[in-house]
């Protein structure tokens, strides 16, 4: 995310932090991650686990696509998930396969499960 954006001398983007601290110091350790594992021709599960935020959210729309590439259905895993934004339930729930139920997600914390039904997504909920 780039909060205050500057350019250096090569005109690359810069962002505040790294200005404060080194880049490579900001991101030793990865905030989220997001798997696909095909258990079968019909059914793939998608793995998030950590802070998926604004800038995840499109992995895990990539996720669940490449999934649905070889699955007829895919289950999106959430219970490793720290942190779930907006953004992230709605590229769920607007997807074409939560329409026509060949996805479902397991949200076992209370807030997760509370911001799918605030989105009306608690049809999408296994």
């Amino acid at each position: 995310m780039t909060l205050a954006p500057f350019a250096n001398e090569r005109h690359d983007s810069i962002d505040v932090f790294d200005v404060l601290t080194p880049h490579e110091a900001q991101h030793a350790e990865p905030l989220f991650e997001v798997n696909v594992e095909h258990r079968s021709p019909e059914r793939a599960t998608v793995w998030a686990s950590g802070e998926i935020d604004v800038l995840a959210a499109s992995d895990v729309q990539n996720a669940v696509d490449e999934a649905l590439r070889s699955a007829d259905s895919v289950h999106v895993e959430l219970s490793s998930v720290t942190f779930l934004c907006s953004r992230a339930v709605c590229v769920l729930a607007e997807h074409p396969a939560a329409s026509d139920g060949r996805m479902s997600v397991h949200a076992p914390t209370r807030h997760t499960r509370m911001l799918f039904e605030l989105f009306g997504a608690q049809g999408l909920l296994a």
